[in-house]
Protein backbone atom coordinates (compact mmCIF):
# COMPACT_ATOMS: atom_id res chain seq x y z
CA UNK A 1 0.00 0.00 0.00
CA UNK A 2 1.32 3.44 -0.93
CA UNK A 3 1.81 6.00 1.78
CA UNK A 4 -0.33 9.09 1.54
CA UNK A 5 1.38 12.46 1.40
CA UNK A 6 0.86 14.38 4.61
CA UNK A 7 2.47 17.81 4.72
CA UNK A 8 4.45 18.59 7.84
CA UNK A 9 3.42 22.24 7.66
CA UNK A 10 0.00 23.36 6.43
CA UNK A 11 1.53 26.36 4.69
CA UNK A 12 3.24 24.12 2.12
CA UNK A 13 -0.12 23.68 0.38
CA UNK A 14 -3.13 25.90 -0.19
CA UNK A 15 -5.54 26.01 2.72
CA UNK A 16 -8.76 24.03 2.40
CA UNK A 17 -10.71 27.27 1.99
CA UNK A 18 -8.41 28.49 -0.77
CA UNK A 19 -8.51 25.07 -2.45
CA UNK A 20 -12.30 25.15 -2.33
CA UNK A 21 -12.49 28.54 -4.08
CA UNK A 22 -9.95 27.41 -6.67
CA UNK A 23 -11.98 24.26 -7.35
CA UNK A 24 -15.23 26.19 -7.76
CA UNK A 25 -13.65 28.57 -10.27
CA UNK A 26 -11.98 25.74 -12.18
CA UNK A 27 -15.25 23.79 -12.29
CA UNK A 28 -16.97 26.75 -13.96
CA UNK A 29 -14.07 26.98 -16.43
CA UNK A 30 -14.31 23.32 -17.36
CA UNK A 31 -18.09 23.52 -17.79
CA UNK A 32 -17.66 26.61 -20.00
CA UNK A 33 -15.24 24.70 -22.22
CA UNK A 34 -17.51 21.65 -22.42
CA UNK A 35 -20.51 23.83 -23.36
CA UNK A 36 -18.55 25.65 -26.07
CA UNK A 37 -17.39 22.32 -27.53
CA UNK A 38 -21.00 21.06 -27.55
CA UNK A 39 -22.22 24.19 -29.34
CA UNK A 40 -19.49 23.91 -31.97
CA UNK A 41 -20.03 20.17 -32.43
CA UNK A 42 -23.80 20.56 -32.83
CA UNK A 43 -23.46 23.40 -35.32
CA UNK A 44 -20.88 21.45 -37.31
CA UNK A 45 -22.90 18.22 -37.21
CA UNK A 46 -26.02 19.93 -38.57
CA UNK A 47 -24.15 22.16 -41.01
CA UNK A 48 -25.37 25.34 -39.34
CA UNK A 49 -23.31 28.43 -39.94
CA UNK A 50 -20.02 28.52 -41.79
CA UNK A 51 -17.72 25.52 -42.05
CA UNK A 52 -14.95 25.13 -39.50
CA UNK A 53 -11.78 25.99 -41.37
CA UNK A 54 -8.69 24.41 -39.87
CA UNK A 55 -5.26 25.92 -40.38
CA UNK A 56 -2.60 23.64 -41.91
CA UNK A 57 -1.12 23.17 -38.41
CA UNK A 58 -4.55 22.25 -37.00
CA UNK A 59 -5.14 19.80 -39.87
CA UNK A 60 -1.81 18.15 -39.13
CA UNK A 61 -2.46 18.02 -35.42
CA UNK A 62 -6.15 17.08 -35.32
CA UNK A 63 -6.70 15.55 -38.79
CA UNK A 64 -10.41 16.48 -38.96
CA UNK A 65 -12.90 18.88 -37.39
CA UNK A 66 -14.24 16.37 -34.86
CA UNK A 67 -10.73 15.79 -33.52
CA UNK A 68 -10.26 19.56 -33.38
CA UNK A 69 -13.49 20.02 -31.40
CA UNK A 70 -12.51 17.24 -28.98
CA UNK A 71 -8.93 18.39 -28.33
CA UNK A 72 -8.44 22.06 -29.21
CA UNK A 73 -7.80 24.69 -26.57
CA UNK A 74 -10.61 26.82 -25.19
CA UNK A 75 -9.31 29.84 -27.12
CA UNK A 76 -9.24 27.92 -30.40
CA UNK A 77 -12.79 26.68 -29.81
CA UNK A 78 -13.96 30.26 -29.21
CA UNK A 79 -12.21 31.43 -32.40
CA UNK A 80 -13.87 28.61 -34.37
CA UNK A 81 -17.28 29.48 -32.88
CA UNK A 82 -16.77 33.10 -33.89
CA UNK A 83 -15.94 32.10 -37.48
CA UNK A 84 -18.85 29.64 -37.71
CA UNK A 85 -21.25 32.45 -36.89
CA UNK A 86 -23.97 30.64 -34.93
CA UNK A 87 -23.48 33.16 -32.10
CA UNK A 88 -23.62 36.60 -33.64
CA UNK A 89 -23.34 39.05 -30.73
CA UNK A 90 -19.74 40.12 -30.09
CA UNK A 91 -20.47 40.91 -26.42
CA UNK A 92 -20.84 37.18 -25.70
CA UNK A 93 -17.43 36.47 -27.20
CA UNK A 94 -15.89 39.07 -24.89
CA UNK A 95 -17.46 37.24 -21.94
CA UNK A 96 -16.25 33.86 -23.24
CA UNK A 97 -12.73 35.14 -23.94
CA UNK A 98 -12.39 36.73 -20.50
CA UNK A 99 -13.63 33.54 -18.83
CA UNK A 100 -11.31 31.44 -21.00
CA UNK A 101 -8.31 33.56 -20.03
CA UNK A 102 -9.13 32.95 -16.35
CA UNK A 103 -9.64 29.25 -17.02
CA UNK A 104 -6.20 29.11 -18.67
CA UNK A 105 -4.61 31.06 -15.83
CA UNK A 106 -6.11 28.68 -13.26
CA UNK A 107 -5.12 25.59 -15.22
CA UNK A 108 -1.57 26.57 -16.11
CA UNK A 109 -0.01 28.99 -13.67
CA UNK A 110 -2.19 30.27 -10.84
CA UNK A 111 -1.12 27.82 -8.13
CA UNK A 112 2.52 27.70 -9.16
CA UNK A 113 2.73 31.51 -8.85
CA UNK A 114 1.78 31.38 -5.17
CA UNK A 115 4.25 31.10 -2.33
CA UNK A 116 2.33 29.07 0.21
CA UNK A 117 5.38 28.89 2.51
CA UNK A 118 5.30 32.66 3.04
CA UNK A 119 1.54 33.27 2.74
CA UNK A 120 0.03 35.34 5.53
CA UNK A 121 -3.66 35.37 6.47
CA UNK A 122 -4.00 38.73 4.67
CA UNK A 123 -2.40 37.23 1.54
CA UNK A 124 -4.72 34.24 1.73
CA UNK A 125 -7.79 36.49 2.09
CA UNK A 126 -6.71 38.60 -0.89
CA UNK A 127 -6.12 35.47 -2.97
CA UNK A 128 -9.56 34.11 -2.08
CA UNK A 129 -11.15 37.40 -3.14
CA UNK A 130 -9.23 37.17 -6.44
CA UNK A 131 -10.48 33.61 -6.96
CA UNK A 132 -14.04 34.70 -6.22
CA UNK A 133 -13.76 37.52 -8.76
CA UNK A 134 -12.46 35.08 -11.36
CA UNK A 135 -15.24 32.63 -10.47
CA UNK A 136 -17.88 35.31 -11.12
CA UNK A 137 -16.61 35.85 -14.68
CA UNK A 138 -16.21 32.11 -15.22
CA UNK A 139 -19.74 31.54 -13.95
CA UNK A 140 -21.09 34.22 -16.28
CA UNK A 141 -19.33 32.58 -19.24
CA UNK A 142 -20.57 29.16 -18.17
CA UNK A 143 -24.19 30.34 -17.81
CA UNK A 144 -24.25 32.09 -21.21
CA UNK A 145 -22.60 29.11 -22.88
CA UNK A 146 -25.10 26.78 -21.19
CA UNK A 147 -27.99 28.93 -22.46
CA UNK A 148 -26.64 28.83 -26.03
CA UNK A 149 -26.02 25.11 -25.70
CA UNK A 150 -29.62 24.57 -24.58
CA UNK A 151 -30.92 26.59 -27.52
CA UNK A 152 -28.81 24.86 -30.13
CA UNK A 153 -29.51 21.41 -28.68
CA UNK A 154 -33.26 22.14 -28.70
CA UNK A 155 -32.96 22.94 -32.42
CA UNK A 156 -30.88 19.80 -32.84
CA UNK A 157 -33.59 17.75 -31.12
CA UNK A 158 -36.21 19.15 -33.51
CA UNK A 159 -34.00 18.29 -36.46
CA UNK A 160 -33.35 14.85 -34.98
CA UNK A 161 -37.09 14.18 -34.58
CA UNK A 162 -37.71 15.17 -38.22
CA UNK A 163 -34.93 12.82 -39.30
CA UNK A 164 -36.33 9.97 -37.18
CA UNK A 165 -39.70 10.37 -38.92
CA UNK A 166 -38.01 10.15 -42.32
CA UNK A 167 -36.05 7.04 -41.28
CA UNK A 168 -39.17 5.52 -39.75
CA UNK A 169 -40.91 5.73 -43.11
CA UNK A 170 -38.10 3.77 -44.76
CA UNK A 171 -36.81 1.48 -42.01
CA UNK A 172 -39.91 0.85 -39.94
CA UNK A 173 -40.33 0.84 -36.16
CA UNK A 174 -37.85 -0.68 -33.74
CA UNK A 175 -34.65 0.90 -35.03
CA UNK A 176 -32.61 2.95 -32.61
CA UNK A 177 -31.41 6.34 -33.71
CA UNK A 178 -28.30 7.99 -32.28
CA UNK A 179 -28.58 10.93 -29.90
CA UNK A 180 -26.33 13.94 -29.79
CA UNK A 181 -22.76 13.27 -28.80
CA UNK A 182 -21.58 15.88 -26.34
CA UNK A 183 -22.11 15.13 -22.70
CA UNK A 184 -19.62 14.56 -19.93
CA UNK A 185 -17.74 11.46 -20.94
CA UNK A 186 -17.76 8.42 -18.71
CA UNK A 187 -14.31 6.86 -18.60
CA UNK A 188 -14.00 3.26 -19.70
CA UNK A 189 -13.17 0.74 -17.03
CA UNK A 190 -9.68 -0.69 -17.20
CA UNK A 191 -9.51 -4.42 -17.71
Amino acid sequence: MKERFTPKDDRLLPSRELAYHYTVAMHFGQQLELNLRAILYTADYHGWGNDIVLTPEQKRRFRETEGFIDKATCGAIIAALRSVGVIKENAFFKIFERACSYRNKLAHSFLSEQNFDQMTEADKSALIIRLQEMAVDLYKGMRFSRAFRSLIEAESDKDHERMKKVFLEFLGPGDNFPNRKYATRIPKKKR
